[in-house]
């Protein structure tokens, strides 16, 4: 039985009855540690200010973050341990509420109200499943999933029993994670040479799509979508494998059929707000960006893009005032922020230009051009894409020139972005504009790696690192460039020897390739080596 007076649990709970009900529950199974938030924001500060291996967490709250959003900060902020228990609870059994709530899968769902020994049995099962890949969800949760997948196959070399489906199904999302298709193809395939399960289809058709193989994947969703409707990751692949063959009309009606069945999930709505723009379906795009603005009000997911999306589309419905209006909602939303400002200067720029304001279009775009100036270096990449495209529409060629230029250098390694690139270009009427400068970076960005190679095979690390670091210099934000660089540094001191210099240096470009948003498994031996180089340092200064 499992013993819950070491836990420590939080309970969030809006009814002051109903919160005193299940405290009453929870003392009755022993409970010593109890906090108690009577809503989402009291419960994200309880968060940040606790350790808890229990949250029970109602989906209604009233005013403010619901249950859901609750359990996306508490996830993506990771204010839980990996091996915390994260408990949905709801009074209705209303298939949207549900499905929208298992879209972000806690690990139980229990409706109210419940007895002590149900929620007692639900909490064993958990538990036993978070001792069981305990070692294995913590290397995930530390993104180091070279570890993860070595527990992971630790357990399945111990025969796990009952849980061994479930170590499958793990082990088979890392493969994917990390790449290794081969490995997740094979899993997924004996399993369902066993038997069918929805999940082990779900895995098999994602790695079609991953691997360029859109048709076969399309089949597979779409059978996955019959046999096992409520299976809502199927839709967003399905629309995500439209996608890539340009069947955008087909994307959005997947999207649409999954919000039908779960409304409440943001990143579903805004990427049907986005897909329904490319149809040019503004009645769509409409109610999706505004449903997007309304769940984002209180979630951790919440984007000025959001509103300005919402702008373009009221404006190209010529709702111009309306459009108008949710521009100055953002800036009052996102205060002394430059990425806000500029945002609506731009698209205020394209409102008052389609109303014939000729005087109020020039002030805003002007407020651009200053923006950009004064805080060019914080900038993401999305909105110097929309400031170059201003800049052409505004006749500003040599400024747009040399922001797509930048943008270009910094993000040649980033297809999707290099495609969008492209995509902007072309709605403009600048086909092919900026082709020859992505192939001359292109060219100029694998000149520079096999230069690097080259001197680091001759153990010539230092200039190695000095070539990468004369490229950084211009490519700032250049994700594979960053990556060389660190690697060969990293050999560069195992031979030269640990420094408070060179160590600092290789820390920062660590940090710098997380920030830009490297993906994990592409860091994990980089963070080890700099891990085992750290302490080899700091054991070393501790002689001295």
């Amino acid at each position: 039985m499992l013993d819950l007076k070491s836990k420590n649990i939080l309970l969030v709970e809006d009814y002051p009855a109903m919160r005193k009900a299940i405290r009453d529950t929870l003392y009755s199974l022993e409970v010593e540690s109890l906090v108690e938030a009577e809503n989402g924001f009291k419960a994200i500060a309880a968060m940040q200010t606790h350790k808890f291996d229990i949250v029970l967490c109602d989906y209604n709250l009233g005013a403010g973050k619901n249950g859901l959003q609750v359990l996306e900060e508490s996830r993506l902020r990771k204010l839980l341990p990996s091996d915390a228990a994260f408990i949905m609870v709801t009074g209705e059994q209303v298939q949207s509420m549900v499905l929208s709530a298992m879209d972000n899968k806690p690990d139980e769902y229990l409706t109210k109200p419940f007895t002590a020994q149900l929620l007692l049995t639900r909490l064993e099962r958990t538990f036993k499943r978070k001792s069981f890949f305990k070692q294995v969800d913590a290397a995930i949760n530390d993104e180091n999933y070279a570890l993860a997948i070595k527990y992971c196959d630790k357990l399945l070399a111990d025969n796990p029993g009952k849980l061994r489906t479930a170590a499958l199904k793990k082990r088979a999302e890392l493969a994917i994670y990390v790449q290794d298709y081969s490995t997740a193809q094979q899993i997924y395939q004996d399993i369902l040479n066993q038997r069918e399960l929805n999940w082990a289809m779900l895995g098999l058709a994602q790695i079609q799509c991953l691997q360029g193989h859109s048709e076969d994947a399309i089949r597979i969703f779409l059978e996955i979508i019959d046999k096992y409707p409520m299976t809502l990751e199927a839709y967003d692949l399905l629309a995500q494998s439209y996608e890539l063959t340009d069947q955008h009309t087909e994307a959005q009606a997947t999207l649409h059929k999954a919000i039908t069945l779960a409304p409440q999930t943001i990143l579903r709505q805004r990427k049907l707000a986005t897909i329904a723009n490319k149809t040019g379906d503004l009645e769509i795009a409409e109610s999706a960006c505004k449903s997007v603005v309304e769940l984002g009000k209180y979630s951790i997911h919440k984007h000025a893009s959001d509103f300005s999306n919402l702008a373009q589309v009221l404006n190209q419905s010529e709702k111009t005032d309306d459009a108008l209006a949710i521009l100055q909602s953002m800036r009052t939303e996102f205060p002394n922020d430059p990425s806000t400002a500029l945002r609506a200067a731009i698209y205020e720029a394209d409102i008052f230009k389609s109303r014939g304001d000729t005087e109020k279009a020039e002030a805003a775009f002007t407020e651009a051009l200053e923006l950009t100036q004064q805080h060019r270096q914080d900038l993401d990449k999305e909105i110097l894409l929309e400031m170059s495209k201003a800049c052409y529409l505004n006749k500003q060629e040599s400024i747009a020139d040399k922001l797509l230029e930048q943008l270009i250098k910094n993000h040649i390694d980033d297809d999707e972005f290099i495609n969008n690139i492209n995509a902007m270009q072309c709605t403009i009427g600048y086909e092919n504009h900026a082709e020859e400068l992505i192939h001359t970076t292109k060219k100029q960005l694998i000149h520079i790696n096999n230069e690097g190679v080259k001197l680091y095979q001759q153990g010539h690390f230092t200039a190695a690192v000095e070539l990468f670091a004369t490229a950084f210099k211009s490519m700032p934000n250049n994700k594979t460039i960053i990556l060389n660089m660190t690697k060969i540094m990293l050999h560069a001191i195992q031979d030269v020897g640990c420094t408070e210099k060179n160590m600092t240096e290789a820390k920062y470009y660590i940090n710098k390739a997380q920030k830009l948003g490297v993906a994990p498994y592409k860091l994990n031996a980089i963070q080890m080596e700099y891990a085992k180089l750290a302490l080899s340092f700091k054991n070393s200064l501790k002689k001295d």
